[in-house]
């Protein structure tokens, strides 16, 4: 057995002993501590093979999964990890299914309150008071939110509730979550479009003449080419004057060791000069500002462009 397989058996072994022992709080902390150790030890190639086989082999994952967060994470029945009714988990907006087991609504109290889900909920926030700003600036702005979801940041948006968005269209690939978001927000104005990355690049979907266009966790899951293209398809919807936000994971976040093995959530993380890169191809005249910035903890980047 070699070191690394020694290393991880040993504290999996010892973080099941003290969930199973109700000491969750203690093994959640010293696990996700120590995945987060070996992740940065480890090289690219040797924590993926990790992730798939030494973690998912222990029987420490039949008690992670019963919080039910990390369970439709990995399981993915939409197809992918972060969707709409996980994030919503996250927001703390939907009960934990009635079946959940007392372990796992307690690992689920300790994970929601991360570092990772911290940051997705701060993200929300920010982007809500984005969208004030952006209201107080410009009478009635045509919005565009990419990959949306059920759009939370909407709803914490005094701007929204007010009736001072003008045109505010919502983008997603994924129609049972537009679905949702007709029946909860159509009423404050919102118009829930589908369509994906692959149709705006294709220029299928295409917008002009807006005033403010974001997306939060599309370019998590993006190849830095496909960022940039996407990026110059954005820019090219931005009336002078527009801005376009993106934000990305950094990629140190202390749960992202536990998100990629026992959640199934892998992630393209971005330092600030990759997610400057992805603005770079921009036409140089048409840049009237463009900054690079973080959310108070840490965990997020955020590209902002105002166009000229």
């Amino acid at each position: 057995m070699n070191s690394l397989a020694t290393e991880s058996r040993a504290l999996f072994d010892k973080a099941y002993s003290q969930i199973n022992d109700f000491q969750i709080i203690q093994g959640m902390s010293e696990l996700i501590t120590g995945l987060h150790g070996i992740r940065r030890r480890t090289s690219a190639d040797e924590w993926s093979e990790f992730a798939k086989q030494e973690c998912l082999a222990h029987p420490i994952k039949s008690l992670l999964h019963q919080d039910p967060m990390t369970r439709r994470a990995f399981e993915k029945p939409r197809g992918y990890a972060g969707d709409a009714e996980l994030l919503d988990l996250i927001y703390g907006l939907r009960p934990v299914p009635a079946d959940t087991t007392s372990i796992g609504a307690a690992i689920y109290g300790i994970n929601i309150q991360a570092a990772g889900t911290s940051a997705v909920r701060v993200r929300r926030d920010m982007l809500a008071a984005k969208l004030d700003e952006v209201a107080a600036e410009i009478e009635q702005p045509r919005v565009l939110a990419v990959a949306c979801g059920h759009l939370r940041e909407a709803q914490k948006s005094k701007a929204v509730a007010a009736g001072r968005i003008g045109d505010f269209y919502a983008l997603d690939q994924d129609k049972v979550s537009l679905e949702l978001l007709a029946r909860e927000q159509s009423a404050n104005g919102i118009t829930p479009v589908h369509g994906s990355v692959k149709t705006i690049l294709k220029g299928e979907t295409t917008f002009s003449d807006l005033d403010f266009v974001y997306s939060t966790g599309l370019y998590d899951y993006l190849p830095q080419p496909v960022a940039i293209s996407l990026t110059n398809k954005l820019f090219d919807m931005l009336r002078p004057g527009g801005r376009l936000i993106v934000a990305n994971f950094l990629p140190d976040v202390i749960s992202l060791g536990y998100m990629e093995t026992f959640m199934g959530w892998p992630l393209i993380y971005r330092n600030d000069e990759e997610m400057a890169d992805i603005a770079a191809n921009l036409p140089a005249g048409q840049v009237a500002a463009k900054q690079v910035y973080h959310d108070a903890h840490e965990h997020v980047v955020f590209l902002e462009v105002t166009k000229g």
